[in-house]
């Protein structure tokens, strides 16, 4: 099931461009390249902030995947989910900045790991209220971890293991909940995202709603560059569409050197203190998970 699935991502259209971003965006001399790279609307031209190379993930939180045992969906973004896995163990294990991953290294991984001859680099744990058991063993088959505690979003970023958020199609509210866990200049460094198109919400929305209900997103939005992945064509084109990598690169550098203080955290602290983004239920159905 979803073995098949990558194999019809390897076998895609989509596969070269997917390969391409991944040995871009990952390496660790070098410009980011691309012509589909884009930075928020209000961030000044900063060669040392994007030319920078990405964050490699030691981590992978996945949120919002929906049930891989019943959705197609849910199954073509659990395969992609490992294949950027595997890319990123083979960059920890061999130190290749460009693996060149087949299908049938890939799928043999796959059988490594679900047999238990091999444990992953980088870890990977997924939440969605809906998983039922067996959407859970699915999941452990595949050496991902699928913790029963919802967190709603409350992710923040440990120290030395910079994390990539995988959350195609989920809510604007779980993306400012995991923005807020995570609002200082040192975590937003290690923080990756791979969700719906941030940008495309500044264009959706008065610049003042946006503002007022998800300060995070809307201070995100407009300092970051952002990759756009590949999609996959009909009928498979409602996996990916609007999904990008996503990384915070306007920071302020006025502060947090020679003891002065972080001005991502005065802006943390300058939040009000009421209950914006906490739309997320334990029980599912809230505005944060979106299937």
């Amino acid at each position: 099931m979803v073995k098949s699935k990558v194999e019809a991502i390897k076998e895609s259209k989509a596969w070269e461009g997917i390969e391409g971003m991944l040995n871009t965006i990952w390496k660790k001399k070098g410009k980011c390249e691309g012509n589909q790279t884009r930075k928020g609307s209000e961030l000044e031209e900063d060669e040392d902030e994007v030319g920078r190379p990405w964050t490699l993930p030691r981590r992978i939180i996945c949120l919002g995947l929906g049930s891989p045992k019943d959705s197609r969906v849910a199954q073509f973004q659990l395969a992609l989910l490992l294949i950027f896995r595997d890319h990123v163990d083979e960059i920890l294990r061999s130190g290749s900045t460009s693996p060149n991953l087949s299908e049938e290294i890939v799928v043999d991984r796959l059988e490594k790991v679900s047999g238990g001859q091999e444990s992953p680099k980088c870890s990977v744990e997924a939440f969605d209220p809906i998983f039922d058991r067996e959407d859970r063993d699915l999941l452990s088959y595949f050496g991902v971890q699928a913790p029963l505690e919802n967190k709603v979003g409350d992710y923040p970023v440990q120290e030395g293991e910079p994390t990539l958020f995988y959350m195609p199609h989920c809510g604007l509210g779980l993306y400012e909940r995991v923005l807020r866990s995570n609002w200082s200049t040192e975590r937003l460094a290690h923080l990756l995202l791979c969700c719906n198109e941030l940008e495309n919400y500044r264009l959706g929305m008065r610049d003042s709603e946006l503002k007022e209900s998800y300060p995070c997103v809307h201070r995100f939005v407009n300092r970051i560059e952002s990759k756009r992945l590949p999609n996959l064509a009909k009928p498979n084109s409602d996996c990916f569409n609007d999904t990008a990598f996503q990384r915070f690169v306007g920071f302020d550098k006025r502060g947090g050197e020679q003891g002065g203080n972080d001005p991502e955290e005065e802006f943390f602290r300058s939040l009000s203190s009421g209950n914006r983004s906490e739309t997320m239920t334990s029980e599912g159905g809230g505005e944060g998970f979106v299937h």
